[in-house]
């Protein structure tokens, strides 16, 4: 069994190295996730955030939604749209050239191109609201105020974007500190836009 993994895992890196093209899907799918899972942990968290809540209800709700995003979304739909996707044109190629390209290397590294993508996508969506809902835990079980909690869990939520704002500053060697900026911003417009969705429910309700 060691044997197949560590052959499997042989195959695996060299035809990522080969496809050199994969490593920025993999990378826009990173940073798409990272932005989703991101933002859904702080609709949750402001929208269902109230001062009597328990903690661990706020904090399973964050960690069910990047599970689910985690998982289903960010992995698995997008193994199967990746690979979907690469067959189609595996398919278009086989019928230009009028050969079977199933035994090529091009064919067999549609499955390891296609995991590798959805592997990347699926650590933007699970590790950063993972992170996002750890306060709350903590919270609970050392029995330390909700406040406290979301307050700890804003802050990690904005050094995530700023972050991912230095990150995408590096890649497209643009400034680093506007992109920071900008995430930020569009991190704060978030929370005023569900604020003010909660508010207007409160009235109207």
């Amino acid at each position: 069994m060691f044997n197949k993994l560590k052959k499997f895992l042989e195959n695996f890196f060299e035809i990522v190295e080969s496809f050199k093209e994969v490593r920025s899907i993999a990378r826009r799918m990173f940073i798409t996730n990272s932005f989703d899972s991101i933002f859904a942990s702080l609709g949750v968290m402001i929208g269902a955030y109230e001062p009597y809540l328990n903690s661990l209800i706020l904090g399973m709700s964050i960690l069910g939604s990047s599970l689910t995003m985690g998982i289903f979304s960010s992995v698995i739909s997008v193994y199967f749209s990746e690979r979907n996707e690469r067959l189609k044109e595996l398919k278009d190629l086989e019928k230009e050239l009028m050969v079977s390209l199933k035994d090529s290397i091009y064919g067999k590294s549609i499955n390891f191109l296609s995991l590798y993508v959805s592997l990347w996508s699926g650590v933007g969506a699970f590790v950063f609201t993972s992170l996002i809902s750890l306060p709350f835990f903590i919270s609970y079980f050392l029995n330390f105020n909700i406040t406290h909690a979301l307050i700890i869990s804003l802050f990690i939520s904005f050094v995530e974007l700023g972050y991912l704002g230095y990150y995408m500053g590096k890649i497209s060697n643009e400034n680093v500190l506007i992109n920071i900026i900008k995430n930020i911003v569009l991190g704060l417009l978030a929370i005023a836009f569900v604020s003010l969705v909660k508010y207007a429910l409160r009235i109207y309700i």
